[in-house]
């Protein structure tokens, strides 16, 4: 029996191909990134850079895959790695330990790699966007996923999303750049507020997120 068994009842030898060959770039590990690369990892593919500057803490317990309690305070990113090898040893993963920025996106080897944008930061979001627009690479970028207890994750234009502040934020600082187009994936779904001004977060929610995020890349593959 072979690793892709079930996977290759679905696919054709092209697709299969394709995916083999697939070299993806996450930036952020955490909560919609984690279920993202846990499916991709598990869809075959086998060429990733993993980027994240953040560390593992106790309340990403609830909600993000890759953290556990052997983990904390060390690097998403680095752990990433380090679970993907547990589960294939035929990988090629580069690892970047800290937070992508207008700064530092020139050096990090992005060329030819599919960018998936799981990060928070709007000003590093629109760095990572306009680079992968300047350089041809395809990109697909997450909006917002907190302060949700049921949701639904769609992918669209970010010019055709409505309901998601972060949408909303993106879509101007995106006009200002003179990008016309991006996809991503949102909800329509409408965020709790929290009297504190805490963003909350669950797993059943971002986990919906990653894995519509990977399901999106994997069409855009194969396809």
């Amino acid at each position: 029996m072979k690793a892709f068994e079930r996977r290759d009842i679905l696919l054709n030898e092209t697709q299969i191909e394709k995916l083999e060959k697939a070299k993806i770039a996450i930036f952020g590990l955490g909560g919609v990134g984690g279920y993202a690369f846990e499916a991709l990892l598990r869809m075959g593919i086998k060429d990733f850079i993993l980027c994240d500057g953040d560390n593992f803490t106790l309340s990403n317990l609830n909600r993000q895959i890759l953290s556990t309690s052997a983990n904390l305070n060390k690097n998403k990113a680095e752990e990433a790695k380090i679970r993907a090898l547990s589960i294939f040893n035929d990988l090629n993963i580069k690892v970047i330990p800290y937070n992508v920025n207008k700064e530092n996106i020139n050096s990090l080897g992005l060329n030819g790699y599919y960018i998936v944008d799981c990060i928070d930061s709007v000003d590093d979001k629109i760095a990572l966007i306009k680079y992968a627009k300047e350089n041809g690479n395809e990109i697909i970028s997450m909006m917002g996923a907190g302060n949700r207890l049921h949701a639904s994750f769609i992918s669209s234009d970010i010019y055709k999303t409505s309901s998601d502040a972060l949408s909303k934020k993106m879509r101007k600082r995106l006009r200002e750049e003179s990008i016309d187009n991006l996809k991503v994936v949102y909800t329509k779904d409408d965020a709790l507020v929290h009297p504190k001004g805490n963003v909350a977060s669950i797993s059943y929610v971002v986990g919906s997120a990653g894995l519509k995020v990977a399901e999106e890349v994997i069409k855009s593959i194969i396809e």
